[in-house]
């Protein structure tokens, strides 16, 4: 088993302390970090509550768009 990344879940752009964290985190632990953050997002709490996969559920919301660009990133990592 091996560590793909560290994932920034939960990300609050709007939060002085979340953004001082996740750079911090970046510096930390540099190309560790993936570049994609997953926000919160009312979407992503909904579709749990009902049982469903958020790009089911709603894949236009922010924190579906932002799994997408984490699927793309590790994509792209993987075929270099």
């Amino acid at each position: 088993m091996r560590i793909e990344g560290i994932l920034l879940t939960m990300v609050d752009i709007n939060n002085e302390l979340c953004e001082r964290i996740a750079e911090e985190t970046k510096n930390r632990f540099s190309n560790m970090v993936f570049d994609a953050r997953i926000p919160r997002d009312k979407k992503l709490q909904e579709a749990a509550y009902i049982g469903r996969p958020l790009l089911f559920y709603d894949v236009n919301s922010p924190g579906a768009q932002s799994y997408l660009a984490l699927a793309k990133e590790i994509m792209t990592r993987d075929s270099r």
